[in-house]
C-alpha cells in the first residue's frame, strides 16, 4: 500500500512539473507571436510608404492574412520574405476590435453575397463555378503612412488566460502591451486599456 502511494505521490510532481513547464512554454510562444506580429506590422506600414502600395491584415480567430490592393480588388499577398501569412493552433488565439467595432469576422460573406446581388465578379472562381468569399482586411495600412486606429489582442484560448494587446493609431504608430495581461484575449481586449503600459515601437 505504501508503495502505490509513494509511486502516485511521484505521478503527481511529475504531472505538476509537466504542466508547468508546458504553461510557461505557451507563454514564451505567445510573446513571440506577439511580437512577430508586431514586426511585420511596421514592416508592411513601412514598405506601403516607400512602394507606394496598400497593405491590410484580415484576422481570423485562428490565424492572419496578409493582403494587398492590386486592380481595385484586395488579394492575398504572396511570396513575400516577411509578410507571410499565420495560423494557430489551440490554444493561440486572435481578436481585433477597430474604431471600437467588433471585427471577428469570417470572410466577407456578406460582402460576396452584395456582388453577387449586384452582378459583379467575385475575386476568383473556383473550378466548378462558384465564387469564393472575398477577404477584406480589418487593419489598413496606407501609402499615406496612415492606419485606421485598432486593438489587436493575440493570446491564450485558456480559462486563466493573458494576451498582449497591440494598438496602431492614424498616424501609423504602432504599440504593444510591456507585459502579458491577465485575462480572455477576447472579452478582455480593453481591460484595464488606460492603464496599459506599452512599448512605443
Amino acid at each position: 500500500m505504501l508503495e502505490v502511494v509513494i509511486a502516485m505521490a511521484i505521478i503527481a510532481i511529475i504531472a505538476v512539473g509537466a504542466f508547468r513547464f508546458f504553461g510557461a512554454n505557451h507563454k514564451g510562444e505567445l510573446k513571440n507571436h506577439a511580437y512577430k506580429l508586431l514586426g511585420q506590422l511596421q514592416i508592411a506600414n513601412e514598405e506601403s510608404i516607400i512602394r507606394g502600395v496598400e497593405f491590410g491584415l484580415r484576422v481570423e480567430d485562428d490565424g492572419y492574412t496578409f493582403l494587398i490592393y492590386n486592380n481595385e480588388q484586395w488579394q492575398e499577398l504572396e511570396d513575400h520574405q516577411f509578410l507571410k501569412n499565420q495560423e494557430f493552433e489551440h490554444p493561440f488565439a486572435l481578436y481585433v476590435n477597430v474604431e471600437g467595432q467588433d471585427s471577428l469576422l469570417k470572410n466577407s460573406t456578406q460582402e460576396a453575397d452584395e456582388s453577387k446581388d449586384s452582378g459583379e465578379e467575385s475575386e476568383s472562381e473556383l473550378s466548378d463555378g462558384e465564387s469564393s468569399p472575398v477577404k477584406i482586411p480589418q487593419i489598413f495600412m496606407l501609402s499615406s503612412g496612415e492606419m485606421n486606429e485598432f486593438y489587436l489582442t493575440i493570446g491564450l484560448d485558456e480559462s486563466e488566460g493573458i494576451f498582449y494587446r497591440i494598438a496602431g493609431n492614424y498616424l501609423g504608430d504602432l504599440k504593444i502591451s510591456k507585459r502579458a495581461l491577465a485575462g480572455n484575449y477576447q472579452s478582455d481586449w480593453d481591460k484595464d486599456l488606460d492603464k496599459d503600459a506599452f512599448y512605443a515601437q
